[in-house]
């Protein structure tokens, strides 16, 4: 069972609606390109996986490596920067998407945004009931997920798509380079494997890489069955390519089929997210880098699941989940996330650098490259690069004054 909810972790962002929709647009705009990108993407995460996270056995494993080889600072600013800005922005995306999908498919009368609250009410109450819960939970609603996309894969394979009623319109034409920048961000979020439920025992049952493995390979199948049954330039278009591709498959059973796909990953994204930023913010704040009402020692970390549900429900509340910007949020949160899979990749350089053989650390420097890069690309392609550099510099600003108020009053208090 350990190794079962390690792995619904580690898919829980890659099975989300906001990864379908990414896969989608993505295959609509570059064919069989970016499939072939998600592959390298994959080679890429997997080295990391095997290496870098296969060393970091838990949670607080990260905290310390990294405190060990680029500092304090770093410790803090990486993790919280990315992971803490994408649960609280992919949570209110995602909670809407859920509502809608609920309202639409399944109960009609039923307001959506009432869904998407007591939904976030349901995921808090897992978080506060303990790991055990959390994690039986999570591998529930992953194997739904994964059980619903393999049926849709098995059955858009041996169907046979209908001839089109009408031309198709030509497809967009693709940026090789686009294309290539957004496969990096499909596998993303498979090291919350660590943070997944109790104290497996042996570093291998809480690597992360069957999540990179197995997510992928399903990532990869439904974008050749979507290219089968739906015209690249409709895909490239729509905002909902999962469902266009599921009704078109398996008509309204196919839509059901995938809105419960769509309900029971969104639960499984934000669930893995508020537990395993919560469990990262107690490990930080171990290492007397936080507050200690931030640990288990207090409310026995109950107190980080609270503080996120109610920044979600800010968000909702506000209208933050029709904002034209919360998709520049999100790129801005996921861009800050591969810039700390940089990071540990050039700590791990660093922390090797007496080792042999000096291959296996330029691997892991040539990574570094690949991933800065990746990330500078997505940023200066972006067509609200403003918006996700101001998002960008005020998580990162604020992680900074956190942590510089935190440590001027533990000098304090030593003085004192």
């Amino acid at each position: 069972m350990g190794f079962l909810i390690s792995l619904a972790a580690g898919l829980g962002i890659i099975f989300s609606a906001e990864t379908l929709i990414l896969l989608g647009n993505g295959v609509g705009q570059g064919g069989i390109w970016l499939l072939a990108f998600l592959i390298a993407a994959a080679l890429i995460h997997l080295f990391g996986a095997i290496t870098v996270f296969a060393d970091i056995s838990d949670p607080h494993g990260e905290t310390r490596f990294l405190q060990k080889t680029l500092g304090s600072r770093a410790a803090l600013v990486f993790p919280l920067s990315s992971r803490l800005s994408l649960a609280v922005v992919i949570a209110t995306g995602l909670l809407v998407t859920a509502g809608f999908v609920f309202n639409e498919v399944f109960v009609y009368w039923f307001p959506n945004f009432l869904f998407a609250y007591l939904l976030l009410g349901l995921i808090l109450i897992v978080n506060l009931l303990g790991r055990t819960v959390w994690g039986n939970v999570q591998a529930f609603v992953m194997l739904v997920a994964l059980f619903g996309l393999i049926v849709l894969i098995i059955a858009g394979f041996f169907l046979t798509p209908p001839p089109p009623a009408t031309a198709s319109e030509p497809a967009p034409s693709p940026s090789l380079l686009r294309t290539a920048l957004m496969a990096m961000l499909l596998p993303i979020g498979y090291e919350l494997a660590l943070f997944s439920n109790g104290e497996l025992s042996g570093k291998r049952q809480k690597s992360p890489a069957a999540a990179i493995f197995l997510g992928s390979l399903i990532l990869l199948l439904w974008g050749i069955v979507s290219l089968r049954w739906i015209s690249p330039s409709i895909l490239a278009k729509t905002t909902i390519p999962y469902t266009v591709a599921a009704r078109t498959i398996l008509g309204q059973e196919g839509r059901v089929i995938m809105g419960i796909v769509i309900l029971a990953g969104t639960a499984g994204a934000i669930n893995s997210l508020f537990g395993g930023v919560s469990r990262m913010v107690a490990a930080i704040t171990s290492a007397d880098l936080l507050p200690a009402v931030f640990g288990d020692k207090y409310f026995k970390g109950r107190f980080t699941p609270l503080l996120l549900t109610a920044a979600t429900a800010a968000m909702l509340l506000t209208g933050m989940a029709g904002s034209s910007h919360l998709d520049a949020f999100l790129r801005g949160s996921l861009i800050l996330w591969l810039i700390h899979y940089a990071a540990l990749h050039f700590a791990y350089f660093k922390d090797r650098r007496h080792e042999t053989p000096r291959q296996g650390r330029r691997s892991h420097l040539a990574v570094t490259v690949v991933l800065a890069l990746v990330a500078s690309g997505l940023l200066v392609t972006d067509e609200e690069r403003k918006v996700v550099v101001s998002f960008m510099i005020v998580m990162v600003g604020s992680v900074l004054i956190l942590a510089a108020g935190w440590a001027g009053l533990i000098r304090t208090r030593n003085q004192g």
